[in-house]
């Protein structure tokens, strides 16, 4: 099935791959860390009558970028801890009702990520082994690669000869989901990570950029990655709204390197900032697309909420508040 009139146009594409990101776009956020203490809590009150069921948290984990400690679970709930095959973490409540609650409580110190282009980089990470490089490339359910080929293959035509390196092609992939999405929640259909929808319509949110994105850069031979949490507002404390997500792409000669459209569409003048780097003002709980938890009873398209099963069959989102307090 085709996509829609916007998405193989050869001149829009040929626009893109020669256009430039905003004049003044070369500004970046001005720390370069933050230390904050994030509060998750979980309210089960709307699983009503349905008796027990069986639900699913996420926890973050330290990596390169991130340090997580004092992490504690508050409530009266039987639970434990486990990860699914990825290394994303989760506390398990097996007999949850709708009385109980739960308080997930973590510090953070959560350091900018700088495109390893850059002077003063930071952390070296590992390239790929064979086996993640595989992974990174396939297609997720909602991200089928190759029906982007095709795209990615009018894009690279209209660009300028010899400008083809990994970088190169990420960038200019980067320029085309920037120029060719809005950010826009109204209708049905966004959110869910789809890339064919976001090409097809044009907009979405942070899922929906990022999922046409990862599958651009998967067609053109680019290991990618599906990162998701929250953003961390300014200021010493609040409340968080909801999750943001983002990418962590490798790129062959240079390293991983990350990349944020959404934030660069949301901050024009920080597009070139948001292509190979990421700001501090963020907090990441789990990474991939179709994860299998150990337990439940179908993939979880991404996993940032809390996912609760009755009696094998999935219930609808439960009741959270997010909010942080600077260190």
């Amino acid at each position: 099935m085709p996509f829609s009139r916007r998405s193989f146009l050869i001149a829009s594409a040929a626009g893109v791959a020669g256009a430039a990101l905003p004049s003044g776009a070369a500004a970046a956020p001005q720390s370069s860390q933050r230390r904050f203490r994030f509060q998750y809590v979980l309210n089960f009150s709307a699983l009503e009558s349905s008796g027990l069921a069986e639900v699913w948290l996420p926890v973050p984990s330290s990596d390169e970028h991130q340090r997580i400690w004092n992490l504690h679970v508050g409530t009266n709930l039987a639970h434990e801890t486990g990860q699914d095959g990825s290394g994303n973490r989760f506390v398990r409540f097996p007999r949850a009702t709708a009385r109980d609650s739960a308080t997930l409580s973590f510090d953070v110190e959560r350091n900018a990520w700088r495109a390893p282009w850059r002077s003063g980089a930071g952390v070296k990470m590992p390239a790929p082994d064979a086996q993640e490089r595989a992974r990174l490339l396939a297609p997720d359910r909602l991200i089928p690669v190759e029906r982007f080929r095709g795209l990615a293959a009018q894009l690279a035509a209209a660009a300028p000869e010899g400008k083809n390196s990994p970088r190169e092609q990420a960038e200019r992939l980067f320029r085309y989901v920037l120029h060719h999405m809005a950010y826009d929640k109204s209708g049905q259909g966004w959110g869910r990570g789809d890339a064919v929808y976001a090409c097809s319509v044009g907009r979405g949110n942070c899922t929906d950029f990022h999922s046409l994105y990862i599958a651009l850069l998967r067609a053109v031979g680019i290991p990618a990655e599906f990162e998701i949490g929250f953003p961390i507002p300014q200021g010493r404390r609040g409340s968080v709204e909801g999750y943001h997500c983002w990418v962590r792409m490798y790129l062959d000669g240079e390293g991983w390197a990350g990349a944020d459209v959404a934030a660069a569409w949301l901050h024009p003048r920080l597009a070139n900032f948001y292509f190979g780097n990421l700001d501090p003002d963020r907090v990441r709980f789990s990474a991939g697309r179709d994860l299998r938890l150990p337990g439940c009873a179908r993939p979880l398209n991404y996993f940032i909420y809390p996912h609760a099963q009755v009696g094998g069959d999935v219930y609808p989102l439960l009741k959270n508040r997010f909010s942080f307090v600077q260190l």
